[in-house]
């Protein structure tokens, strides 16, 4: 199988938190499922914004996409029951699931949608009070600097869908933030070999694996793709979230005692839901 041509095996407790929802019937006008666990109360928030019409008291999260498609398989007709995905690499490999209660993010990641210069400035502002947003914008310079590293990543961010593709042992590339990257002064660049090593070792590890395939067809394909829309959209966003705050830290001092998830929490409360609103479209058609 190529990029060209184009499981998870749920836990023990998938079926007991498909469940879930039987339990929170008298709490919840729709019981919503999403994949991670560790991000209930994040999404409780997000959607009680989101859907402020409907009773929300809890959030199910069901630990990984592949169970949460299970579950939405089970009981796809029931229009209580509401399962969320992340894109991730599905709208590029063409595979999403088509069931009626099931939904996809438009983004790689919820976290994706929390990239957005006015909710950044709203939580510098808690440390920076005098801070104006000209300023910000002047020190930040936040289009400018996403759309060059952009170009940063394009290589790296690429060999992500053959990783995934053909399960190359070399895994993701989890980025050391001040060892691989200067972003904080100009001219932004990458540091080290570190990463055109591993770009290599992803090249050696599926020529190894397939000795006749076309590892450079398959990684141009992946950066046209990569190349046609930000990586706001289509990286995964945790990665950039965490770029980011280490850029905020950076520029303005602040964050320095915040933790990743702690501060994804935090701009989440300050985004906006414009984003999302294809997802309420979404759904309030299936629900009604």
């Amino acid at each position: 199988m190529s990029i060209e041509s184009q499981g998870i095996m749920p836990t023990r407790s998938l079926q007991a938190k498909s469940n879930f929802g039987i339990l929170f019937d008298q709490f919840n006008d729709i019981n919503f499922y999403v994949e991670d666990v560790d991000k209930e109360h994040f999404y409780f928030h997000l959607f009680k914004n989101l859907f402020n019409g409907i009773k929300i008291n809890r959030i199910i999260g069901l630990n990984g996409k592949a169970n949460v498609i299970k579950a939405a398989e089970s009981i796809a007709n029931s229009k209580k029951d509401v399962y969320i995905v992340d894109q991730d690499f599905d709208d590029f490999f063409r595979s999403k699931q088509q069931l009626p209660n099931l939904f996809y993010l438009r983004k790689y990641s919820i976290e994706n949608y929390l990239i957005n210069q006015e909710a950044l400035f709203e939580l510098v502002k808690e440390e920076k009070t005098t801070l104006k947003n000209a300023d910000f914008e002047a020190i930040f310079q936040f289009d400018n600097f996403l759309a060059e590293l952009d170009v940063l990543l394009l290589d790296l961010i690429s060999c992500f869908p053959i990783v995934f593709l053909h399960e190359l042992s070399c895994g993701y590339y989890s980025i050391n933030i001040p060892r691989d990257l200067n972003i904080i002064t100009k001219p932004y660049s990458l540091r080290g070999n570190y990463i055109s090593d591993y770009i290599a070792l992803v090249k050696s590890q599926y020529i190894l694996k397939y000795p006749t395939g076309d590892f450079d067809n398959e990684f141009d394909i992946c950066k046209d793709y990569f190349s046609s829309d930000s990586l706001r959209v289509n990286a995964p966003g945790k990665c950039l979230m965490n770029i980011l705050k280490f850029r905020l830290t950076g520029k303005f001092g602040v964050l320095t005692n915040t933790d990743s998830d702690s501060f994804t929490y935090r701009v989440g409360k300050n985004s906006s839901i414009e984003s999302l609103k294809h997802l309420k479209q979404e759904i309030d058609r299936f629900i009604n």
